[in-house]
């Protein structure tokens, strides 16, 4: 297992150039945050990827709708967002529920193809929730994100030809050297998800849930990125070329404010 830490200097974790590369955005761990996302950002973006936890869990659908909406309205309504549900979210967030913005679309234990303007296909992979923990409402175990993602990579790999990207989407970040460490010492990843990415060897995995473990490392030769806590201003942009680049970057978040 190779360990890539972030670094400021020039690197192959920065875009050579961001203009010409087609990008996605990754976000995770809002927790009802605004994030303000520098403009510059949204050049050549082709979607944007949320690794769970838009909110910090309401039971009331159209509270979640107002969360989400306010998200929606800081990135371009052309551009679809995909998400998984968090730990702190219920299921309630998992599939289309009244209310959901358009183009924000669960991905949540499905299979999802986005075309890029170039003709490639991107196949999505999602599976929300997190193991037991804190401030669970969408608990999964070990054997429910083996026996699922099984069948969603899979699927994938019937469709899947070689000039496709497939992208592995999760809130629980998969045993690791960095993206699962807590503030105290202790890995939460799953072992399960890991197995996974060795086995079916995607191209991205994305995660969340560890907002002190921002981090990129590469499982065999899958890169894999916690790009940290979106309420705390982090995020990441991800290439959609043949370079595979990722960049760690910053932006401003408010908490949202009631209405």
């Amino acid at each position: 297992m190779k360990h890539l830490k972030p670094t400021k200097k020039a690197s192959y974790l920065e875009l050579e150039n961001c203009v010409k590369t087609m990008n996605f955005l990754l976000l995770a761990d809002i927790e009802g945050y605004t994030p303000e996302i520098d403009v510059s950002y949204f050049q050549n973006l082709e979607f944007v990827v949320i690794a769970g936890d838009i909110s910090i869990g309401a039971r009331n659908v159209e509270r979640n709708a107002k969360f989400y909406q306010r998200i929606r309205d800081k990135i371009p309504r052309q551009l679809p967002i995909y998400y998984v549900p968090g730990n702190r979210e219920y299921d309630n967030v998992a599939r289309e529920f009244e209310g959901i913005p358009e183009k924000f679309i669960p991905i949540h234990n499905r299979l999802v193809t986005h075309t890029l303007s170039n003709g490639i296909f991107v196949h999505l992979v999602g599976y929300g929730g997190a193991l037991p923990g804190f401030f669970n409402n969408f608990v999964k175990n070990e054997e429910e994100f083996e026996q699922e993602l099984e069948k969603l990579f899979q699927k994938a790999k019937s469709i899947t030809n070689e000039k496709d990207i497939v992208i592995l989407v999760v809130h629980n970040p998969p045993i690791s050297d960095s993206l699962d460490l807590t503030f105290t010492g202790q890995h939460i990843g799953s072992h399960s998800i890991r197995k996974i990415i060795e086995k079916y060897k995607p191209h991205y995995c994305v995660c969340g849930h560890v907002h002190e473990s921002q981090s990129i490392e590469k499982i065999g030769n899958t890169r894999c990125v916690n790009p940290g806590a979106s309420k705390q201003g982090n995020a990441a942009l991800l290439s959609l070329d043949s370079d595979l680049t990722i960049k760690l970057i910053t932006m401003d978040a408010h908490r949202l404010k009631s209405k």
